[in-house]
């Protein structure tokens, strides 16, 4: 197996036959032949597992308040508020 390193286009038969980047391809291919410089042996690739976000309960129970978290800081002063000189 070779995976493909850069998106290109051939011509076979008559027709465009296009491979993308990533794009796995058996060995026996022939485009192999012609553009070897364009494949490389793939790399297993381990993903790290996706951190738990905190999310905020949507709705409250009957009788609760809901409690609001206030956004995070931007720096930014809010639209409308005067500049402080």
């Amino acid at each position: 197996m070779q995976r493909c390193k850069e998106s290109f286009t051939v011509w076979r038969d008559g027709a465009p036959v296009a491979y993308v980047v990533g794009q796995l391809v058996d060995d026996e291919d022939p485009i192999l032949i012609t553009h070897e410089h364009l494949f490389a042996a793939p790399e297993a690739t381990v993903r790290p597992a996706p951190q738990a976000v905190r999310a905020e309960q949507a709705t409250a129970a009957p009788g609760e308040l809901r409690a609001l978290s206030a956004p995070p800081a931007t720096g930014r002063p809010r639209k409308g508020t005067p500049r402080k000189e």
